[in-house]
């Protein structure tokens, strides 16, 4: 039941992108095929109603958990704030990538594979996900704002620390009690939706008044383009408001 509630609990942040049209950013289009990815996998994990030959399941576990880090990374990058550190996370996105194919071509389709690919991207993205978190929490308390970008910043953070701990004990504990590793991971990705969910509707509905400001520049360069005084200052207004949004 469990399983089947977080395969819905995916799909509802993925709906949420289609229809808000956020797919128009290029970080939540990465975002959109992990969900996807995931929602897929998780399907075939719980629904079983539909009869899949078993090594074709897990090859598709080991390319959902080859795609996860990049697409999260790619993602991270609406975070980035400048423009050195998208350039560095795009770095990172290559690197890694790297990494996993010369571990593909020495392990194959394996669970060894998995367990060299997996480890240092939670730990990539844990790392790179709380200095976000950490950045941006400061500042939705000082100016009350990005409350949108706390929430899916927490919603990754939350995700990956808590996908650390089943990566330890399923992976490298090789723990007996699979069904308790299991239960964990449909709980956190029931919550970890959810949070996902709230901070993009909204970071819907800020992107929309950042849009209406940016129109509103133009409009006044516009009615003002004879006066330089005036469309600076109604410029510099403009520009305020967007900062404060």
């Amino acid at each position: 039941m469990l399983g089947i509630l977080s395969t819905v609990a995916m799909f509802v942040p993925a709906a949420i992108i289609v229809i808000m049209r956020l797919y128009c950013h290029k970080s939540f289009v990465a975002l959109f095929i992990y969900y996807i990815l995931s929602l897929v996998y998780n399907l075939l994990l719980t629904a079983h109603f539909i009869t899949l030959d078993h090594e074709l399941v897990r090859k598709a576990g080991v390319m959902v958990h080859l795609l996860d880090a990049p697409l999260t990374l790619a993602f991270l990058l609406f975070f980035s704030g400048t423009a050195l550190l998208a350039k560095r996370i795009k770095i990172f996105i290559a690197v890694f990538v790297l990494f996993e194919l010369i571990i593909l071509v020495t392990y194959n389709f394996t669970r060894e594979a998995i367990n060299y690919i997996m480890g240092p991207g939670i730990l990539l993205i844990v790392v790179l996900s709380f200095i976000f978190f950490f950045r941006l929490i400061r500042i939705t308390i000082i100016r009350r704002k990005r409350m949108g970008k706390v929430l899916m910043i927490s919603s990754i953070l939350f995700t990956y620390g808590s996908v650390s701990l089943v990566y330890f004990f399923y992976y490298i504990l090789k723990t007996k009690y699979v069904s308790d590793t299991f239960l964990i991971y449909f709980l956190v990705t029931i919550f970890s939706s959810l949070l996902m969910s709230t901070g993009l509707l909204i970071e819907k509905n800020r992107i929309r008044k950042l849009s209406e400001l940016k129109i509103t520049r133009k409009e006044l360069s516009i009615v003002f383009g004879n006066n330089g005084k005036a469309a600076q200052s109604q410029n510099r207004a403009a520009r305020w408001r967007t900062k404060n949004v």
